[in-house]
């Protein structure tokens, strides 16, 4: 971590990353100030998670950020051209790059599964980029992330813009790096070994859109969660075809719960919506319905649609999740426990809300990577409307996004969607469930991560008045 506080500016390079030619060349421009700080791993950078032992990075101040990241292919010849600098990794065989991978993949799971810090810092090359890189919510907290294998003299310019850095000072830089050659890092990979990082680094792969050299996904067997086990809940997401929606589904890779996820659809579609087809997998099922009639004026399909998903699944748990929202990181699990520990019918959680600042600024571009998601801004944790209490509005909500419950709950509930296909159904769902002598508890473990509508950001900045 470099901060250079003349320009309020911090760069953070993960291990792979270290010998990025911006770098250097701000190392080098600061070299004779004094007030250049550079942040090592060992300064409370990082934290270990302590539920999926991972390295997750603090903000340790409030400067602008920019985090460089690499093709994993590229990072890994990097580490391995550069081994003096990884002392623990010496230990691991490097006659040639095929070796050191090969020794890296069979031995992957035994050296993320240990208990020793050390070796969880040295070794954090071993997790992809976007679980280094991610919160909790799955949320990048960079103001800019730079790929660094595409790192040109226009990234230059563009960072220089972006932050109003002084543009004299990197004149002649900027003329060596249009002169620079990048290193051919495919050069020593033989296929084999290419399909090997391949299935190491496959987050990465998928959420930064990273290429695959030489050779075609295709040839690689995607290896879907928890093939050996029957899901154990389903999810249920009504859609216009938001784009947003991929966001939902990249979150949903976290979890190690074995689940189904049903994206139901009717006519109605945002304009350049997502297609059913690009969003099946294993694990995605998609269906499109079209509403008979409407029985109610501004009658809601996505109410109508939630009711019909209950009936589409027979796993023991449901939960409802719109294209808007998203889950913390492998929440399911604690869910699940949850509901079998405390042998309930259904539980709920708060739900964490965000603004949409590409909507404010009137951007039109659709935003469908995980980096993209960095235009989201947080407001807080919504603590005065869906409590699952009578709030000071006069109603009890509970949020549809926020709920999970024992299947034939579930369909129980389903048919109170029937009965009630308009806005605000989900103001009905306590006393509901409890006429039905529901049994449930709230859960505070978890959130969920909600995108306000634009209509409804000032009603949540004035109601919510800390982020916890």
């Amino acid at each position: 971590m470099l901060f250079l506080p003349d320009w309020n500016l911090s760069l953070f390079c993960i291990p792979g990353c270290r010998n990025n030619n911006f770098i250097q060349y701000l190392t080098n421009y600061y070299k004779n100030k004094d007030n250049i700080k550079q942040i090592n791993l060992n300064d409370g950078i990082w934290k270990i998670d302590s539920i999926n032992k991972q390295p997750i990075f603090i903000r340790v101040d409030k400067s602008y950020k920019i985090v460089f990241i690499r093709n994993p292919l590229a990072r890994i010849y990097d580490i391995y051209k550069n081994i003096d600098e990884y002392p623990t990794l010496k230990q691991i065989p490097h006659n040639t790059l095929d070796q050191f991978v090969e020794t890296l993949f069979v031995n992957r799971e035994k050296i993320l599964n240990t208990s020793n810090p050390e070796f969880v810092k040295m070794f954090s090359l071993l997790h992809s980029q976007l679980k280094i890189l991610t919160k909790e919510d799955n949320q990048i907290p960079f103001d800019l992330m730079v790929v660094d294998d595409d790192f040109t003299s226009q990234s230059l310019d563009n960072i220089t813009k972006k932050f109003n850095l002084p543009s004299k000072n990197y004149i002649q830089f900027k003329k060596d790096l249009e002169k620079m050659i990048p290193d051919d890092y495919m050069v020593e990979y033989s296929e084999n070994a290419i399909k090997m990082v391949y299935l190491m680094y496959q987050d990465d792969f998928d959420h930064f859109d990273f290429s695959l050299h030489q050779v075609p996904k295709s040839m690689i067997p995607m290896q879907p969660l928890n093939r050996n086990r029957n899901p154990v809940i389903t999810i249920i997401t009504p859609t216009l075809g938001n784009p947003s929606i991929i966001r939902l589904k990249k979150a949903l890779m976290s979890e190690t719960v074995p689940f189904i996820h049903i994206i139901l659809w009717d006519k109605n579609r945002v304009k350049n919506a997502i297609e059913p087809s690009s969003l099946e997998d294993e694990r995605t099922f998609c269906y499109q319905f079209n509403h008979p009639y409407h029985k109610f004026p501004n009658q809601r399909n996505d109410v109508w649609l939630r009711a019909i998903g209950t009936t589409l699944t027979n796993t023991p748990y449901l939960t409802f999740f719109d294209d808007d929202t998203w889950p913390n990181r492998n929440h399911l699990e604690t869910v699940v426990n949850y509901l079998i520990q405390h042998n309930l019918d259904y539980t709920y959680c708060k739900r964490r809300m965000w603004e949409d600042t590409s909507l404010v600024n009137n951007s039109t571009e659709t935003r469908q990577t995980f980096r993209d998601a960095l235009y989201l801004k947080e407001i807080g944790v919504d603590n005065f409307e869906a409590t699952g209490e009578l709030n000071k509005f006069g109603y009890t909500l509970l949020d549809n996004s926020s709920i999970y419950l024992k299947l034939d709950t579930a369909r129980k509930l389903g048919q109170m969607f029937l009965d009630n296909q308009v806005y605000g159904d989900d103001r009905l769902s306590k006393a509901f469930l409890d006429d039905n002598n529901a049994e449930s508890k709230k859960l505070d473990q978890v959130l969920v991560n909600h995108v306000a509508k634009p209509q409804l950001v000032d009603f949540f900045k004035n109601h919510i008045v800390t982020n916890i």
